[in-house]
C-alpha cells in the first residue's frame, strides 16, 4: 500500500473542511485557491487568508477590551487614587477606565500571529509570488491588530458565538498551524513540520473527517443517529473489583437507524494488511480483535442483535473491502482511496455504508 501520507492537497482541504465541521463546496474560493498550494504550509496560509478576508468583508469581530487612560472629562469608572497621584485634576482631566469596541482582540490576534508565522517560514518563501503578494495584502489589512505570543491555552480561551461562528474554522487552521511549528536547532527561527507526517494528528483528522461526513450526508440513506458509543462489557459473574479494571470501550462512529446499525472503526495506518507481499498478507489482527469484540457486546443489547461492523482504512494505492459473518454478525474491512477525485471519495464512503456494499458474502 503507498503512504497515506501522499494525499492530495485538494484532498486535504476536503479532510481538513470537515474534521472541522464545515461543508466545502466545490465553488468555495478555499477550494479554489487551494489548488495553488504545493504543501501543507502554503495550503494553511491560503485557507488562512482566503477566510481572513471573507471575515474583513463580514466585518471582523469586535470585543470590549479595557481601556485605562486620563481625558478631559469622566468615561466609565473613575480612577480617584490614580487621578490624584498623577495631578491630574489640577489640569482638568481625570484617570478613567472604561470599555471600548475594538478589533485587537485575542481572535483576531492569534489569527495575524499565524499568518505572519506562517508567512516568513522558509518554506513558504518558496511559493509562487502570487500567493506570497495575497497573503502580504492580508496582513496589511490587519496592520492594527498586535501579535500574540502563542499558546497552547490561548486557543481554549476564544469562546465562540452567533456573531463569531465564522471564526470556528479560522482558528482551527491557527491551531493546527501552531501544533506543527517547531524551534530551529539553532534558535534562529521558526520551521513547519508537515501535519501528515504526523500519525497521531492525522488519525484524529481521519477520525473527524469520516465523523463529520456521516453526520452530513448519511441521513439520506436512513440513518437517523451518528455519533459515538459506549459499548459496556458483558460479563458473567465476577466482582465489581474486576469489572472496574476491564478497559473502556468507546466507538469512533456509530450508525443507527429503525433498520440498521453499524459500527465504524477509523484506522489511519501505513499499512492495513501485514506480512509479506505475496498471499501471506492478512488483516492486522488487533484491528479485527477490537471491533469485533465492539460488535460483539453491543449485539448483546436490546435492539443491537444485527449490528454490523466496518474497520476503514486510508488508502492512496490500494483498496480493498472485505466482508464476513462472524457469529452472526456482519463485520467488514476496506479502503478510502485518498488519491481519487473527491466525488469518487464521496461515493466510496457512502457505498461502504449502504445496503449493496454490506451483503452477506
Amino acid at each position: 500500500m503507498a503512504p497515506v501520507t501522499k494525499i492530495p492537497i485538494r484532498n486535504l482541504y476536503y479532510l481538513l473542511s470537515y474534521a472541522w465541521g464545515r461543508l466545502p463546496e466545490d465553488d468555495d474560493p478555499a477550494c479554489v485557491d487551494a489548488l495553488d498550494a504545493t504543501d501543507t504550509v502554503q495550503l494553511l496560509a491560503r485557507l488562512l487568508a482566503t477566510g481572513v478576508r471573507h471575515a474583513i468583508r463580514q466585518g471582523l469581530n469586535r470585543d470590549y477590551l479595557p481601556r485605562a487612560e486620563e481625558l478631559p472629562g469622566i468615561r466609565g469608572r473613575l480612577q480617584f487614587a490614580e487621578s490624584i497621584r498623577r495631578m491630574s485634576f489640577k489640569r482638568g482631566r481625570a484617570q478613567c477606565e472604561y470599555d471600548e469596541l475594538d478589533h485587537n482582540n485575542l481572535p483576531n490576534r492569534i489569527i495575524k500571529t499565524t499568518l505572519e508565522n506562517l508567512f516568513y517560514s522558509p518554506t513558504f518563501q518558496e511559493a509562487k509570488s502570487e500567493l506570497k503578494d495575497d497573503v502580504a495584502a492580508v496582513l496589511k489589512q490587519l496592520d492594527s491588530i498586535e501579535t500574540e505570543e502563542l499558546r497552547p491555552a490561548l486557543f481554549h480561551r476564544v469562546r465562540l458565538h452567533r456573531s463569531n461562528a465564522h471564526y470556528g474554522m479560522l482558528l482551527s487552521i491557527c491551531e493546527l498551524a501552531f501544533d506543527c511549528l517547531l524551534p530551529e536547532r539553532d534558535q534562529s527561527g521558526r520551521r513547519f513540520k508537515n501535519f501528515v507526517q504526523d500519525r497521531q494528528l492525522m488519525a484524529t483528522l481521519y477520525e473527524n473527517f469520516v465523523r463529520n461526513f456521516y453526520d452530513r450526508h448519511a441521513r439520506i440513506l436512513g440513518y437517523t443517529r451518528i455519533g459515538a458509543t459506549k459499548v459496556d462489557w458483558v460479563v458473567n459473574g465476577g466482582t465489581a473489583a474486576s469489572a472496574a479494571v476491564l478497559p473502556e470501550m468507546r466507538t469512533d462512529i456509530t450508525l443507527e437507524s429503525p433498520a440498521r446499525k453499524i459500527i465504524v472503526d477509523c484506522k489511519f495506518t501505513e499499512h492495513a494488511l501485514d506480512g509479506g507481499r505475496n498471499d501471506g498478507r492478512k488483516l492486522l489482527s488487533g484491528n479485527l480483535y477490537q471491533i469485533f469484540a465492539y460488535v460483539k457486546n453491543q449485539s448483546r443489547k436490546d435492539g443491537w442483535q444485527g449490528c454490523e461492523g466496518l474497520l476503514l482504512y486510508p488508502a492512496i494505492e490500494d483498496e480493498f473491502h472485505h466482508t464476513y459473518d462472524m457469529d452472526g454478525n456482519r463485520i467488514a474491512a476496506a479502503t478510502v482511496n485518498l488519491d481519487r477525485p473527491w466525488k469518487e471519495i464521496h461515493d466510496r464512503l457512502l457505498e461502504l455504508i449502504g445496503k449493496q456494499q454490506m451483503a452477506r458474502p
